[in-house]
């Protein structure tokens, strides 16, 4: 494996949550703490089920398997404010994104934003952590209309963001599903350690091309 070199790339795709922001402990809760919330029990695994999903396929789940008799965009909305107190206050970024950004900016190289997390808490978490201006924009799972685990398209319609090709926009992740599609696309893939993900290194590393456990090491 070559030695990552950010000037290799002419742009760079980033998940949010998990690669830029430590905020994946938050998610990992939400569906049960959303359904906790209607005094409801959840059931075992509930929340490693809807990991993968975008926030509506998500909403619809719960919908249909608690019997909530909700709209879908309620449902949303609900899940969405389980996060977003947290999201205004006390989540904070990985390990030396600022540096990584700035050295990326230094260099000319265009960032943008593709995430499972619905677009006013990115802008949220982003402004209040002081990191948005490093962005092109932002493309989440819901806009794209499909999820990581079973598409490219957030990943083409971030890049298509940038003006880059797929071989020169490199993309950074923390989720395994999420690095196997990127990879399988023909994308350069990056992938970041989380404490939460629910892969061992040595799979994950089998679709990256570079594995670390902090943006300091590719640096």
């Amino acid at each position: 494996m070559k030695k990552f070199n950010i000037t290799d790339f002419d742009g760079a795709v980033f998940d949010m949550d998990g690669t830029l922001v430590d905020s994946m402990r938050i998610w990992q809760s939400m569906g049960s703490s959303y359904i906790r919330s209607k005094g409801l029990t959840p059931e075992p695994n509930l929340d490693r089920t809807l990991y993968p999903l975008t926030i509506i396929d998500a909403a619809d789940y719960l919908n249909t398997r608690y019997n909530l008799g909700m709209k879908r965009e309620d449902v949303i909305a609900g899940c969405n404010a389980v996060v977003e107190e947290k999201y205004r206050t006390t989540v904070g970024l990985k390990p030396a994104v600022p540096e990584f950004l700035k050295m990326m900016e230094k260099h000319g190289i265009k960032a943008s934003i593709a995430t499972a997390t619905d677009r006013h808490l990115v802008e949220i978490v982003l402004e209040r952590l002081k990191i948005d201006r490093f962005f092109t924009g932002i493309v989440t799972s819901t806009e794209a209309g499909s999820a990581k685990a079973d598409s490219p398209v957030i990943f083409h319609k971030a890049r298509e963001l940038l003006g880059t090709s797929i071989e020169k926009t490199v993309v950074f992740e923390d989720a395994f599903f999420a690095v196997r599609t990127a990879k399988q696309a023909g994308y350069p893939v990056a992938a970041l350690h989380d404490e939460t993900a629910q892969c061992p290194p040595e799979k994950m590393k089998e679709y990256c091309d570079w594995y670390a456990e902090s943006f300091r090491e590719y640096m």
